[in-house]
């Protein structure tokens, strides 16, 4: 058969495949090479993983949200907001980019998350003047704003998991 992609344990049950290279250097930094490159879930210590395999405890999470569409709840509706947002870029709520698979999801999230998310989307597009151009700063900020929800401790991560770590 075939030779698989190196796997490597980490502590903490977190495991890469496909990385060429991971080392720990002095100071606890875990370095990886080889992998693809803004994927949330190889970071240590997150609460997102990439949901190749069902978790307990983990549920999908739109970080604009797609379950908004009337009512006013949360200082709704939101999700005709980010559509538009998103199909600036040529995007949907849909895309990949705007999903991870996080721990201890809990919805429906309150005004204050809603609010940030869109404050952020929208001074990131606001400047673009092409398809690409939007595309490439909203999945930036995207990438940007799921590292904060995947992170315990962080503000996004309180508000997408109701929790007061």
């Amino acid at each position: 058969g075939l030779l698989g992609s190196p796997r490597y344990a980490l502590p903490g049950g977190l495991s890469l495949e496909g990385a060429t290279t991971v080392r720990m250097v002095a100071d606890g930094t875990v370095l990886v090479t080889g992998v693809a490159a803004g994927t949330v879930a190889a970071a240590a210590g997150s609460a997102c993983t990439d949901g190749s395999q069902k978790q307990d405890g983990h549920h999908w999470h739109h970080l604009a949200t797609n379950k908004n569409d009337s009512s006013t709840q949360s200082g709704g509706p939101w999700t005709p907001l980010f559509s538009r947002l998103f199909a600036k870029a040529g995007l949907d709520l849909d895309a990949a980019e705007n999903l991870v698979y996080l721990q201890g999801h809990k919805g429906p999230h309150p005004e204050e998350y809603h609010t940030e998310i869109y404050r952020r989307l929208t001074t990131a597009v606001a400047q673009c003047q092409t398809l690409m151009q939007c595309r490439n700063a909203l999945v930036e900020e995207l990438k940007k704003i799921a590292r904060e929800v995947c992170t315990p401790g962080t503000r996004l991560h309180r508000l997408a998991t109701k929790t007061s770590d």
